[in-house]
């Protein structure tokens, strides 16, 4: 801090041009009053560590830079002297992002180890950007990032052996907007059933089970809501459901799913609140603001059947003994 004091980053004017600059290129997206980068601007910043020029991801670097301006309106400092260190900076990158495209096309990449969904090869390969099928004929190819969010090797091997990824934060939409979603895998048809290419859909929770699709198979228990009347508890692949517990909001019912903030809930933690109106003290949940785990009952209101979080009472820091006169 005492090296930056005298050196700030541009007027009012530039740093809301930059941080516009910014949104509209997708690096980074507005959230309220928050700043979020985008998948696109972490992988930036990845990107420029992995080459080795750090002054572009920090700070410094343009605080140092606007020092120097002031020093040459004082006189300090001679404009050639500048302009080259900023040819010479300028040249530095260039030359380590060429050397490092060289490196990353010729970069292996390990096989993922997953049969592939058109042909049934045994593995897939793995580029910097795709996951695709070695086979010349099969043509099956699938981009690492979907929606600026990186679709790790694990994810994508749950995907095209089960053709569907749970619920997953991160994904950003074109209009700059961070939004959550499940990801599954389909195979165009024509009409004509001939088959095309593979591509991955999102879905959200308005799209996943109907009412209408529930089977008496699915039904795990009846039980005693807050209210005192009784229900029939469902579970499917993806949520839990109780078509009896209908709110002005939701005319099918009171539906559940199954993973809150990265925490997988089970059948007992879902009775619980439907009976008593709250869970158990839950660990495992992960902040999306902090994203850092944290523990706490779910609540459930029943008027309105809106999940909300009750945390437990924080213990109050003991008063340190009085000394003695």
């Amino acid at each position: 801090r005492e090296a930056m004091s005298e050196r700030g980053l541009g007027t009012p004017a530039t740093r809301a041009a930059t941080i516009e600059g910014l949104i509209r290129q997708k690096y980074i997206t507005r959230d309220g009053r928050e700043l979020i980068a985008t998948g696109k601007g972490v992988r930036l910043i990845d990107l420029l560590q992995e080459m080795d020029v750090k002054p572009l991801t920090s700070p410094e670097m343009t605080g140092d830079w606007e020092a120097k301006l002031h020093q040459m309106e004082k006189g300090e400092l001679a404009r050639d002297a500048f302009m080259n260190e900023i040819k010479k900076f300028t040249e530095s990158v260039v030359q380590k992002a060429r050397g490092h495209y060289e490196e990353i096309i010729s970069r292996p990449f390990d096989d993922l180890k997953c049969p592939c969904p058109n042909c049934n090869a045994p593995d897939l390969k793995q580029t910097d950007a795709t996951y695709e099928c070695r086979e010349p004929d099969c043509g099956f190819r699938i981009s690492k990032y979907i929606a600026g969010r990186l679709l790790t090797g694990e994810e994508a091997t749950t995907l095209f052996t089960t053709k569907f990824l749970e619920q997953r934060d991160g994904f950003v939409s074109r209009f700059n907007r961070p939004f959550e979603a499940a990801l599954e895998l389909n195979q165009a048809v024509s009409k004509t059933g001939k088959k095309g290419k593979w591509k991955t859909g999102f879905v959200f929770d308005s799209d996943l089970e109907s009412v209408d699709d529930l089977t008496e198979d699915q039904m795990i228990k009846e039980v005693i809501l807050t209210n005192g009347k009784q229900a029939k508890l469902y579970e499917t692949d993806k949520a839990f459901m109780v078509p009896a517990m209908v709110t002005k909001e939701n005319s099918d019912g009171f539906r559940l799913g199954k993973t809150i903030l990265q925490k997988e809930l089970t059948a007992t933690d879902v009775e619980k609140m439907l009976v008593s109106g709250k869970t158990d003290l839950l660990p495992g949940f992960i902040s999306k603001k902090t994203k850092r785990a944290f523990a706490a009952h779910l609540t459930l209101d029943p008027d309105t059947a809106k999940i909300g979080f009750e945390f437990a009472p924080r213990k109050t820091a003991k008063k340190a003994a009085k000394k003695k006169e």
